[in-house]
């Protein structure tokens, strides 16, 4: 069973393979996302630690006063993370049109989650 240090820990070392702060409160910036070959693993990864662990990484991005449902935005979180490492991944090998049907999922993604879970 983990616990929240180890969560913690674990999400850290994902933000930063995206070139991003695991100090910055609320939710990951990922506008500004290092991409590279290992972004989408990255994200992937992300994504992936957020579904087994939703209520420690909720914890980790909204630990000073979580708002309501922010389990459930960081879920959205997770499911954005997904597509958008899905959509570099094509991007890196050129599908193009591929891409933009994992941006377009993304995209929907991102509107339908709560301001307070927006960067």
């Amino acid at each position: 069973m983990s616990n929240f240090p180890e969560v913690a820990c674990w999400v850290a070392n994902e933000l930063k393979r995206l070139g991003l702060s695991p100090f910055d409160p609320g939710p990951p910036n990922f506008s500004a996302i290092t991409i590279n070959e290992d972004t989408p693993k990255a994200l992937a990864d992300l994504a992936e630690l957020i579904k087994y662990h939703p209520v420690l990484s909720a914890q980790v991005f909204f630990n000073d006063d979580p708002p309501k449902g922010y389990v459930r935005a960081t879920r959205g979180i997770g499911a954005y993370a997904t597509d958008l490492g899905a959509a570099i991944e094509c991007r890196l090998k050129g599908e193009v049109d591929r891409a933009k049907i994992y941006e377009g999922s993304a995209e929907r993604i991102y509107s339908k989650l709560p301001k307070f879970a927006r960067w």
